[in-house]
């Protein structure tokens, strides 16, 4: 007799990174690691300059389709040469969009900045740790060190508690969203994918909102809450 998971069964490619060996394993995780702390430090350079100042309902709105866009992409054509080719196309608006979002965040007295310090020690993580990494030491480590920096940075500049609250947890969430997903996206890419891997990086925080619609289908096809 057959009994099905409450839950479904993660998404998964054929021939995807978590099927090689560790050392493989290790190389893909390590470039996408940088690939993401460049396109982060691309964001803050483009951050910087004097870009376009639109209300901040408006500057996540624009990114909200930009991410949705680059969901419909993958959802229609994953797995294909296609994905990676149109998601690229699209990274740039994808990076400008952040970008001014980061900006007026910055400005209205959000400091969003202090995530690329915790990126930026998750990246260092997987350089330095040899042939012993593992994601928990990933993101315990790099949430001691990258928080440990923040404090000290808030103390320096004389932040109020709550924005040296807010800089701490941002930084905490968003580690533990890039390593959580970090994990999860290799069964989803293929070794010559990194690319496509760090835009995932950015599109996947909707994977929150379709993974509850993929349960509830998982449940009705299953029939796992009828009654018998």
């Amino acid at each position: 007799m057959y009994v099905p998971n409450y839950i479904p069964a993660p998404l998964e490619v054929p021939h995807n990174v978590t099927q090689e060996r560790y050392r493989v394993r290790l190389g893909f995780i390590r470039r996408v690691a940088l690939l993401h702390l460049l396109s982060l430090l691309i964001v803050g350079g483009l951050s910087m300059l004097n870009l376009i100042s639109v209300p901040v309902e408006a500057s996540v709105l624009e990114l909200a389709l930009v991410l949705v866009a680059l969901l419909i992409v993958r959802i229609l054509m994953r797995g294909t040469k296609g994905d990676l080719l149109f998601s690229l196309a699209l990274s740039p608006v994808l990076l400008l969009s952040v970008a001014i979002l980061v900006r007026i965040l910055n400005q209205t007295g959000w400091p969003v900045w202090g995530i690329g310090v915790g990126a930026g020690c998750a990246t260092l993580y997987t350089l330095c740790c040899g042939r012993d990494f593992s994601f928990v030491g990933q993101f315990c480590l790099s949430l001691i060190a990258s928080s440990v920096a923040l404090a000290i940075v808030a103390i320096k500049l004389g932040m109020s508690t709550q924005d040296a609250a807010f800089l701490l947890g941002a930084n905490a969430a968003y580690l533990f969203y890039l390593v959580y997903d970090s994990a999860s996206l290799l069964a989803r890419r293929r070794l010559g994918e990194e690319l496509g891997a760090v835009i995932d990086l950015y599109r996947d925080v909707f994977n929150f909102f379709g993974y509850f619609v993929r349960v509830a289908r998982h449940w009705r096809k299953h029939r796992i809450w009828a009654r018998p």
